[in-house]
């Protein structure tokens, strides 16, 4: 009698998108930077956080987070 053993498929993670996170002391400022020097466009922003992507073939996504905010990662 023979057995057939297979082993179960590991599913592997599927990202949808990896973008950096800057935190910064001067958010507003920083945000205008990649906004007009960079040609980011902001796609989502709130008074702490804001999520920009260039443009392009190929757009890359660039989170920033006031320093200030309370879920900064601790230094």
């Amino acid at each position: 009698m023979s057995q057939s053993t297979s082993s179960p498929q590991s599913a592997s993670p599927v990202f949808q998108d990896v973008y950096f996170v800057l935190v910064s002391n001067r958010f507003d400022e920083t945000q205008a930077f990649y906004e007009k020097w960079l040609g980011f466009k902001p796609l989502f922003s709130s008074s702490w956080f804001s999520y920009l992507q260039s443009g392009g073939a190929q757009p890359f996504g660039l989170a920033i987070m006031d320093e200030n905010h309370p879920t900064e990662p601790p230094k």
